[in-house]
């Protein structure tokens, strides 16, 4: 890296967790002899998924121009993810095929339930098989794939990608530099979750033409009257508990599950829970401001939404401050077990308040 000598660079990547020698082996077969290689995401790919996937198709275009390399998503791609895509542009494909690939990529997937109806043909591909990403991993996922690349210190997946592309001394153009760093920023909260050691990636991203002010701007995206009336429904059903000193929303609405749990940490919630039946599941949106995550020591992903998924035969998982779930209905229940995780991990009592 530019103005860091070689020893101290290989410092860095053991310090963040990565194993220099096993980043090096990436993709732990010759490239040369790549075919056709699959990068999948998480159903309803956020932005940090999709850029990751971007940036892991440029890096294996790079070791191998003739690879075919395509990315999917299923379930596609989120609202964000989608004007990134629009942006930054890679051969995305909605019905991949699983039975002729030389290599499958997972990336920025804590949970093989994440993978949707996709998990039965990828468990039966004979292909070369890896997970990138940053979350706790579920032995669901580690038992699918052959390689792990897992860093639960980095803030997002896009840094992994970034260290990657570094280890294989392959340079990183503007266009793959700006991509990572949206993830970087949509999985940190736009910077509020940062590390010392996300910044210093950030650095090295804008160093590769990648700027904040750019970054801010791409994720500028206008909400449609949908998601709007979505985020006031969520107001207007809301729920309020007091759990020792923290207020704790929960909300139940159709859609924009994730941004009607946003929006309700925004009007002052700790914790915020918002959940809905889609397509005969129920999906669970969950946030906590840092303040929480920091006080409390719980752990959404781990200390809820893993468990929540695990209990009603479902699946979950995700960060400190911002998971998910999708379990079997009724809906109700999944409201119930969530309040109870929740109270039951700070160990006292669920008080409604109205």
């Amino acid at each position: 890296m530019e103005g860091l000598s070689r020893d101290y660079y290989l410092f860095m990547l053991k310090e963040l967790g990565l194993d220099t020698d096993v980043l090096e082996k990436f993709p732990f077969k010759k490239a040369e002899n790549l075919r056709r290689v699959l990068i999948v995401t998480h159903r309803n790919a956020d932005v940090d998924a999709y850029a990751s996937a971007y940036g892991i198709a440029h890096l294996l275009k790079r070791l191998n121009s003739r690879c075919e390399v395509a990315v999917a998503a299923p379930d596609g791609l989120g609202a964000i993810a989608k004007a990134v895509h629009s942006e930054y542009p890679v051969n995305l494909v909605s019905s991949p095929n699983f039975d002729d690939l030389d290599m499958l990529v997972i990336v920025d997937t804590g949970h093989a339930q994440l993978l949707s109806d996709w998990l039965e043909p990828i468990s039966r591909s004979n292909c070369s098989k890896m997970l990138i990403d940053h979350h706790p991993h579920s032995e669901s996922v580690k038992t699918l794939v052959d390689h792990l690349l897992i860093d639960e210190e980095s803030t997002s997946t896009c840094e992994i990608v970034l260290t990657l592309h570094e280890a294989k001394h392959v340079k990183i153009p503007r266009k793959v530099a700006e991509a990572l760093l949206l993830g970087l920023i949509t999985d940190t909260a736009n910077l509020n979750l940062a590390e010392c050691a996300t910044l210093e990636n950030a650095v090295k991203l804008c160093r590769y033409g990648a700027t904040l002010s750019k970054a801010r701007q791409k994720l500028r995206v206008k909400k449609d009257i949908s998601e709007k009336i979505a985020r006031l429904k969520a107001a207007q059903r809301l729920k309020i508990y007091r759990l020792e000193d923290w207020i704790v929303a929960l909300t139940q609405v159709g859609s924009y599950q994730a941004s009607a749990a946003r929006a309700l940490i925004d009007l002052g919630a700790d914790v915020a829970v918002s959940l809905g039946e889609v397509d005969g599941e129920v999906r669970g949106s969950l946030r906590a401001t840092q303040e929480f995550c920091e006080k409390s020591g719980v752990h959404l992903g781990i200390d809820v939404a893993e468990k929540v998924g695990s209990a009603l035969k479902g699946a979950g998982g995700g960060h400190a401050g911002a998971a998910s779930f999708t379990v079997k209905p009724p809906l109700q229940q999944a409201c119930d077990r969530t309040l109870l995780t929740l109270a039951k991990k700070i160990d006292a009592e669920l008080l409604e308040i109205t």
